[in-house]
C-alpha cells in the first residue's frame, strides 16, 4: 500500500495505463477514511519517511479502492462536461486516462514553448 492517499491529501502519484490491473507503480489508491483517521496515510517525501513495523495494525483494507475513470479525469483537469462513451468499461476508462496528460500542465508547457519560439524568432537586439 505504498501509494495510498486519503480524500484529504492534495498530492498523488502519476497514473499509468495499467492502473486498476496492478497495485505497485501504477498510481495512488484511495483510502476512504474519516477526517480523524487520515493521519499517517498521506504521501510523504521519501527523505521524511519512517518505517513503522505496526503500520498496518489500524489499517482497514475494506476502505481501499481505485479511483474511478471520472475521478481520474477530474484530477487530470478535464472539464465537468467531459464523459466517457457508454460502451467504455471502467478498465478502459482508467487505461485511457493513464495514457493522458493533465490538461492544465500540458497547456502551460505549450504556452512556454510558444513564448520561447517567439523570443528566438525575434533574434538578438543590435
Amino acid at each position: 500500500f505504498r501509494n495510498t492517499i486519503s480524500p484529504f491529501c492534495c498530492c498523488f502519484s502519476c497514473f499509468t495505463h495499467s492502473y486498476g490491473s496492478y497495485i505497485r507503480g501504477t498510481g495512488s489508491i484511495l483510502y476512504n477514511c474519516a477526517d480523524d483517521d487520515s493521519d499517517g496515510k498521506k504521501l510523504v517525501k521519501p527523505e521524511e519517511r519512517e518505517f513503522q513495523k505496526d503500520w498496518i495494525k489500524d489499517f482497514d483494507k475494506t476502505k481501499l479502492r481505485y479511483f474511478s475513470g471520472m475521478e481520474l479525469s477530474r484530477l487530470f483537469g478535464f472539464k465537468e462536461s467531459f464523459s466517457f462513451p457508454s460502451s467504455c468499461t471502467p478498465k478502459q476508462q482508467r487505461k485511457l486516462i493513464g495514457n493522458s496528460l493533465n490538461v492544465r500542465v500540458a497547456s502551460k508547457i505549450v504556452e512556454l514553448g510558444l513564448r520561447c519560439m517567439q523570443l528566438n524568432t525575434k533574434g538578438p537586439k543590435s
